[in-house]
């Protein structure tokens, strides 16, 4: 008895499986249930179930449908079993096409399809393992990079205290060597004797004599001595002294300098730049990175990391057209750079930069460029192009993005 249920399950499953339709995803076939009503996905509509796949379009969703062109803008599932099932156009059912690798598109006959599916199943298995290397030689890259660094970080920062602390100390000893001479300055004694004689100025009586006389004879004095009038002394000449009614005088005395203009204000500090959990990005900044380039058949673009991004025809070497400034990490939180080392590691991906603000189109925006940053073995600009009118799409591969560990980094880059 028992043997006989086992033969009868196998002989149920069998048709079962055949009476599956073709074209559905594994995950779902438990809305087929063969020989039973089908309701459509959408719930538009419940039809027998020789209605599935009979080339005619029942539901409003096309679900009746999936392994046969009859509803437009649907997939057919190509299960491609030992490599990896896809989706097609169902409009590429029995086209006479080889789409999928087992030739399951092509099930009415009218093509023979060669099972490609293990050829495949081999090469994709080389990148993958091409893939790996890269990762795990990118994730040795940046290890040692960041050792290196954080060891010549430590000395300049080291250095600077130093000097600033020597700077300090200098500055200290010049005011202090500066007080003893201003306070014997401050102290000093007008010079006596012969010194004085040296450095005294003084008119001597016999010589204020002489120049009376002397203007008494050239200035019309005797004249104005006749007459009561005595030059004021210390006026060479009797010259004259302004009167309250000079207006001039007047002017002199109630003119003002100008103040001077206030002060600019400083200007903002620099936006700080987040380089990483560890600093890692600051490689794509070392002299010897410089500006990456890519070309295309038209133009040069150059991405000078956390700078610039400019695009140039291929026969100028220099300047053209700036696509755009660095604006920051996508997806990044504004105060991310502040964060921990853990707390990046933990939730900031790092793998989309973004470049903004660039020249501005002709009757359009302005021009951006987003980077897709992707591990590798060495930093190179991989690909440019423009999507849509002035916005841009770069992808770089660096080791600076291979902070992780190399089997979490496979998850993350899979990427081929």
């Amino acid at each position: 008895m028992p043997f006989r249920a086992v033969v009868l399950f196998c002989l149920f499953a069998l048709l079962w499986a055949s009476e599956v339709p073709t074209g559905v995803h594994p995950s779902s076939i438990v809305f087929y249930v063969p020989f039973k009503p089908f309701t459509c996905l959408d719930k538009s509509a419940t039809i027998p179930w020789d209605k599935v796949n009979d080339d005619y379009c029942d539901c409003l969703d096309g679900s009746d449908e999936p392994g046969t062109s009859a509803c437009p803008d649907m997939k057919f599932y190509c299960p491609n079993t030992g490599h990896e099932g896809v989706f097609i156009p169902s409009s590429f059912v029995n086209d006479m096409v080889c789409d999928c690798c087992d030739g399951s598109d092509e099930y009415f006959g009218l093509v023979k399809c060669n099972n490609t599916c293990g050829a495949l199943a081999r090469e994709r298995e080389e990148q993958l393992q091409k893939r790996r290397k890269e990762i795990e030689s990118g994730h040795q890259i940046y290890q040692e990079y960041v050792a290196r660094k954080t060891i010549e970080l430590a000395e300049e920062a080291k250095r600077e205290a130093e000097e600033a602390e020597k700077r300090a100390l200098e500055e200290a000893e010049k005011q202090t060597s500066n007080e003893p001479a201003d306070s014997e300055s401050d102290n000093e004694v007008p010079p006596s004797g012969e010194d004085k004689e040296e450095h005294s100025e003084e008119i001597e009586p016999d010589q204020i004599h002489e120049d009376s006389l002397y203007d008494e004879k050239h200035e019309g004095g005797e004249d104005m001595q006749d007459d009561g009038w005595n030059p004021p002394k210390g006026v060479e000449g009797g010259a004259s002294v302004p009167s309250e009614d000079d207006d001039s005088a007047q002017v002199v005395e109630s003119y003002e300098p100008p103040s001077p203009p206030p002060p600019l204000p400083p200007p903002p500090p620099p936006k700080p730049i987040d380089y990483g959990p560890d600093k890692g990005f600051m490689m794509l900044t070392e002299p010897s990175t410089g500006c990456l380039e890519v070309q295309n058949k038209e133009y040069i673009y150059s991405l000078c990391a956390f700078k610039e991004v400019r695009q140039r025809p291929r026969h100028h070497s220099t300047g053209g057209t700036l696509l755009g400034s660095w604006s920051g990490w996508v997806g990044h939180p504004e105060d991310s750079v502040h964060w921990s080392k853990e707390e990046k590691l933990a939730k900031l991906p790092y793998n989309e930069m973004l470049y903004d603000g660039g020249e501005q189109c002709w009757n359009g925006p302005s021009r951006s460029v987003k980077v897709k940053v992707v591990c590798g073995a060495q930093n190179r600009l991989m690909s440019a192009e423009e999507p849509s009118r002035c916005t841009y799409k770069m992808r770089l591969e660096t080791p600076a993005t291979c902070h992780h560990d190399p089997v979490k980094l496979m998850e993350m880059h899979t990427e081929l």
